[in-house]
Parts: structure tokens; C-alpha cells; sequence
């Protein structure tokens, strides 16, 4: 995941362009810019539901936030389209969930809302067969569930007007949600069926049934570093006193 960190000056610089050209032709009403409230609201609900999973997910990788793709999941909403952004390019394969409501009031359980849409498709897709209901779409679901994708952003736009499948949604709101690496791959299931944790990959422990990664720092953050060099400090001065 070296990429999200390499790329993310130069997707800043090109991100801040597309927003530039995109107020030019899209009626915003409000360019939302997510609090830290918003934003653990969207990942906690998306690991929750990845908790959940029937069956259970062996593999399932607990997600964490962000903030490149979050940054272009939030300038793609500014276009005001209600359309996958199929212009992502220099992050590897990206995937992308989408949400329109005409809610006037962007609560959390506005934002629970647009998570739980996609989620509810799950009524429709058969794990076994790895296949959705006739007539229905699962892709959401799936990559909501997909077990490698552990990074999210998510972003949202209020516009004058959408157009969704010919007709104009007034003062629709926008939530668009990307996720890294993406799923719905090669048509392969979106997770390993097995008991929680079964199978999480190297250096990733088992927390509220999905496989967190393994933190580089000790516990207290760089405290904790700072305790710990000390505590180091302080027995080998009574091993050689």
C-alpha cells in the first residue's frame, strides 16, 4: 500500500485542478467537507457490517481511513454526477460505492443510510454460488464486504440539481465512497468463508472478528516510545552500576 503514501502529492495537485474545473460546470449548494465524527461514522459502519458477515469471513480485513481517498472520493462529488468516476488513475484499481438522496438534513443517520443501501443487496446475492438475483445489483455489497479492500474515503456534495438515469433530482445530495484496492475482481468470492480470524494474513491480530494490522508503535503512540527508551535506559544502568 507504499502507493497511497508516494502518490498523494501528486494526486493532491491533480485533485485540486479537477475541483477548479468542476465548480466551473456544476451547481454546488454545499461542498461538504467530512468532520472526524463523519468520518469514523462511515468507517465504523462499514467494519461493523464487515463483522457481521454470513457466513463468516476467515480473512476479513478490518478497514481504516484514508485521506488520499477520501480526497478524491470528495472532488469526484463536486461534478454533481450520479455516475461511477472511471478517470481514477496512478493508485492501481480503485472501487467505488455511490449514494443520492434529496434529504434535507445531513444527519448520521442520513450517512448510516447510504452504508446500509449498499449492504441491503446482500439479500439478493448468494454466497455459495458467488451470484446475484435476477434483475438485482450486488457489486455494492460486494465491495463493501470485500475482504483486501482496507482503505476508505468518503466524500459528499449537496447540488442545485442531479440527473439520474435522464430525470433531475433537486438539491440531491451526493456520497460517493472509494475503497483500496478494490474488489469485484475476476468474478472470485468477496471474502474466505471460515470462523472469524481463521485466516488473517501474516502480522494482522483478530479484533471484534475482523484482522486488524499489527501497529509499527507501541501502545501509547510516541509516549509510549518515549517510556519505553527510558525504561531501556534506566535497566542497563542498574545492569552495569
Amino acid at each position: 500500500m507504499k502507493y497511497f503514501v508516494i502518490l498523494s502529492i501528486c494526486m493532491t495537485v491533480v485533485s485540486a485542478t479537477q475541483f477548479r474545473n468542476t465548480q466551473e460546470r456544476a451547481s454546488i449548494t454545499s461542498a461538504h467537507v467530512l468532520t472526524q465524527s463523519q468520518k469514523d461514522l462511515f468507517l465504523n459502519k462499514h467494519n461493523e457490517l464487515r463483522s457481521i458477515v454470513m457466513p463468516q469471513a476467515a480473512n476479513m480485513l478490518e478497514m481504516k481511513w484514508n485521506d488520499l481517498l477520501e480526497e478524491v472520493a470528495m472532488n469526484y462529488s463536486r461534478n454533481c454526477k450520479f455516475e461511477h468516476n472511471y478517470g481514477i488513475t496512478g493508485m492501481g484499481y480503485i472501487g467505488e460505492n455511490i449514494y443520492i438522496s434529496t434529504s434535507p438534513q445531513i444527519t448520521d443517520a442520513f450517512l448510516e443510510k447510504a452504508v446500509l443501501s449498499w449492504d441491503e443487496e446482500k439479500n439478493y446475492y448468494d454466497y455459495d454460488t458467488n451470484t446475484c438475483q435476477p434483475s438485482k445489483v450486488c457489486g455494492h455489497y460486494t465491495q463493501n464486504v470485500w475482504a483486501e479492500s482496507e482503505k476508505l474515503g468518503c466524500g459528499m456534495s449537496t447540488c442545485a440539481a442531479i440527473d439520474v438515469n435522464g430525470n433531475p433530482w433537486y438539491g440531491a445530495t451526493l456520497v460517493v465512497c472509494n475503497y483500496g484496492p478494490g474488489g469485484n475482481v475476476n468474478n472470485r468470492l468477496p471474502y474466505e468463508k471460515g470462523s472469524s480470524c481463521s485466516n488473517c494474513p501474516e502480522k494482522y491480530h483478530c479484533d471484534n472478528k475482523l484482522c486488524a494490522e499489527a501497529s509499527s508503535t507501541p501502545p501509547g503512540g510516541i509516549c509510549g516510545v518515549n517510556i519505553l527508551i527510558v525504561l531501556l535506559l534506566i535497566c542497563k544502568l542498574l545492569i552495569y552500576n
